[in-house]
């Protein structure tokens, strides 16, 4: 919801982006939008196994947030 984000930075999340599901670490949390969309909550995240920075993700693409065990695999 605009103003009150589900996730915060440095949470590992699974979000999808153009038909593909990817995992990645919340860099910055937009919480009142982007000048392109200022209607949700939205997310820069690092997807460090690509070596790439997925810029304004609306919080509605985000899937899950994984847990440290979950996504390191111990």
């Amino acid at each position: 919801m605009l103003g009150k984000p589900q996730f915060t930075t440095d949470d590992i999340v699974r979000f999808r982006i153009a038909d593909r599901t990817l995992i990645g670490t919340i860099a910055v949390v937009d919480k009142y939008g982007t000048w392109e969309d200022a209607s949700d909550v939205s997310y820069d995240i690092m997807v460090t196994s690509e070596n790439t920075f997925y810029k304004h993700i609306p919080e509605c693409l985000i899937l899950s947030k994984m847990s440290d065990e979950k996504y390191y695999g111990n």
